[in-house]
C-alpha cells in the first residue's frame, strides 16, 4: 500500500469515527480528561539514553505526521491507556482523536495556530478559545504542551552530543539534551520534560516514535505512534472540526465542573 493510499485510510478512519460520534451519549466528559496533560500534546520516551547512530538527512523535518497512537496516562498509584488516531501539519495543526475499548470517540482536540477546540462528543459540547486562555489548573492544561512537544528537529551535526539553551516564541527558557545529533530531552525551566525515545528513519527525516512527558505537578503521559507516515498529503479538511449539534463554550470554563472549589 503506497503512502497516499495509507494516509487516506487514516483520515477516513478519524472521518468515520468523528461522524459517528453522536451515537455515544453516555460518557462523562470528566473521563477523557485522563488521558491528558497534554496533550498534553501532539507526538514520541524513556530516560534520556543514548540516542542511536541514524544516517538522517539534516534539515530535512517531518512537515505532517498520520499515525494510529497510543497514550498512556499515570498520576500517582493511578493510571488509565486509550488507543486513538492523530494527524499533525507543521508548525502548529493537529486533529486527535482518543477512543474508548468499543472503538466510539471520547474525546477530541483541534489546533489551529493559537486556537485550540476541546471536543467532548457524548454530551455534545466544545470548549474554545486561545490556548493562553486554558486554565493552568484544570488536568487537560498540557494540550499547551503539543507544539512544544513537537519541535523536537535534529541537530545539523548528526554527531552532536551535548546540551543546548534557547528562548522559546513564548518567552520561557528551555535546556535540550542531543544524543548523536537526535533530541533526547528537553526542559523548561518551570520543570516540564519530554523525553524522546524508539527512533526510525522515514524517507531521511529521524523520527522519535515514542515520547514521555512529566509535566511539574509529576504526572506522566507516555505516546506511542504506530504505523506512521511521514510528509504525505494531507487535507485542510482533516483539521475542520465537524460541530453540527454541538454546543460551543469558551475554554476558560473547561474543567470548572471537576476542578472548581466552593
Amino acid at each position: 500500500m503506497n503512502n497516499k493510499n495509507r494516509i487516506n485510510r487514516h483520515i477516513s478512519r478519524i472521518t468515520a469515527i468523528t461522524s459517528g460520534r453522536a451515537r455515544d451519549k453516555n460518557r462523562h466528559p470528566e473521563t477523557p480528561v485522563l488521558f491528558f496533560i497534554l496533550m498534553t500534546a501532539l507526538l514520541f520516551s524513556a530516560c534520556a539514553a543514548i540516542s542511536p547512530s541514524l544516517d538522517y538527512t539534516p534539515g530535512v523535518v517531518a512537515e505532517t505526521i498520520s499515525s494510529p497512537v497510543s497514550v498512556s496516562f499515570s498520576s500517582g498509584e493511578q493510571g488509565v491507556s486509550a488507543q486513538g488516531y492523530i494527524l499533525y501539519k507543521r508548525p502548529d495543526k493537529f486533529h486527535l482523536v482518543i477512543l474508548s475499548p468499543f472503538g466510539t470517540t471520547i474525546f477530541e482536540a483541534y489546533s489551529l495556530g493559537e486556537r485550540i477546540l476541546i471536543i467532548y462528543p457524548a454530551h455534545s459540547v466544545a470548549y474554545i478559545g486561545n490556548i493562553r486562555e486554558m486554565p493552568d489548573e484544570t488536568r487537560v492544561q498540557g494540550l499547551k504542551m503539543i507544539p512544544w512537544i513537537m519541535d523536537a528537529d535534529p541537530s545539523p551535526d548528526r554527531n552532536f552530543t551535548g546540551k543546548t539553551a534557547r528562548v522559546r516564541s513564548d518567552g520561557i527558557n528551555e535546556e535540550i539534551l542531543f544524543s548523536n545529533g537526535l533530541v533526547a530531552s528537553k526542559k523548561t525551566e518551570r520543570g516540564d520534560i519530554a523525553y524522546y525515545s524508539d527512533y526510525t528513519l522515514f524517507g531521511g527525516v529521524a523520527l522519535a516514535k515514542t515520547l514521555e512527558l512529566v509535566n511539574r505537578q509529576g504526572d506522566t503521559i507516555r505516546i506511542s505512534l504506530s504505523d506512521p507516515e511521514i510528509n504525505s498529503a494531507i487535507e485542510e479538511t482533516a483539521f475542520t472540526p465537524r460541530l453540527d449539534g454541538i454546543t460551543l463554550l469558551p475554554l476558560q470554563d473547561i474543567g470548572w465542573k471537576q476542578d472548581r472549589k466552593e
